[in-house]
């Protein structure tokens, strides 16, 4: 590439309203082109002259990799990258990237306002009164308090901390578990190390963190599932592949635990499946 041509870079999902805030930056230093989807096929035909791949959702496979023959990065738009094929990116010696600052405060709040919903029947509340009209005081509105509750932070990243610090403030007991994380940081000193077998015993929410990888897929299973409490909470902002969700299903349906909230599910559809069968 000559030095007085800017980099090319191909940008993928293209309906995404976060990426375009970028463009007008992205402009100054660099060549770039949308695809109209996200499909294999797509980003085949465009990748071949591209500089940089920068992704968000869209799967990066390796035969998406083998044509980027002048591809000198990926970057990933956000935090999990397990969508990009990383063993195929290192064998063409391409560095793959990703942005670890990326929403964790944001996701952080989205999680606790789910633990909320959950333990103050927030939604399913809304829903009755505006179907049916006035109904306090019944007993199942009531909900539970979250103060002095015990929540099981499942990942110590940055989301996973930052929704621990918020439920600091609300007074909970925390326990850890992250194989990675060798040391409770300054401002979560109340918090401790515990093991997944503890926590899903001890906990009344679960709040899942973690990244996705070949370790902790279905690391959530039914045998752990059946270690909640029956009043537990499940919360998972990570991947949905993380939770076997089949047994969560079951333990739903069951009523072995008393909710769960889930911001990601194992397949694009399948959120229609599970939020149709549940309130």
């Amino acid at each position: 590439m000559s030095k007085n041509v800017k980099p090319f870079v191909v940008k993928t999902d293209a309906n995404m309203d976060m990426l375009r805030h970028v463009q007008e930056e992205l402009d100054t230093i660099a060549r770039s082109f949308t695809t109209p989807d996200d499909s294999e096929s797509t980003l085949i035909e465009h990748v071949p002259d591209a500089d940089v791949l920068v992704t968000c959702y869209a799967p990066v496979t390796r035969r998406i990799i083998e044509a980027g023959k002048n591809l000198k990065g990926i970057v990933m738009w956000g935090v999990g990258y397990d969508h990009i094929d990383l063993v195929a990116a290192g064998k063409h010696g391409i560095p793959v990237v990703n942005c670890p600052h990326y929403g964790s405060e944001t996701v952080a709040d989205h999680t606790f306002a789910l633990l909320l919903d959950l333990a103050r029947r927030v939604g399913e509340l809304d829903r009755e009164m505006r179907q049916s009209g006035w109904l306090w005081p019944y007993r199942k509105y009531m909900g539970t308090d979250v103060h002095g509750k015990t929540i099981g932070i499942i990942g110590l990243g940055k989301t996973g901390a930052a929704m621990a610090q918020r439920c600091v403030g609300f007074g909970m007991e925390i326990l850890i578990y992250d194989p990675y994380v060798g040391k409770i940081p300054e401002n979560l000193k109340q918090a401790r190390f515990a093991s997944l077998e503890k926590i899903f015993e001890k906990s009344d929410f679960i709040s899942v963190h973690c990244n996705l990888t070949r370790e902790t897929k279905n690391m959530i299973d039914a045998s752990l599932l059946a270690r909640l409490k029956p009043s537990a909470f499940i919360i998972n902002v990570a991947r949905g592949r993380v939770i076997e969700e089949p047994a969560l299903i079951e333990a739903l349906k069951n009523s072995r635990i008393a909710g769960a909230g889930l911001d990601v599910f194992s397949e694009k559809n399948r959120y229609l499946r599970i939020t149709r069968s549940f309130p």
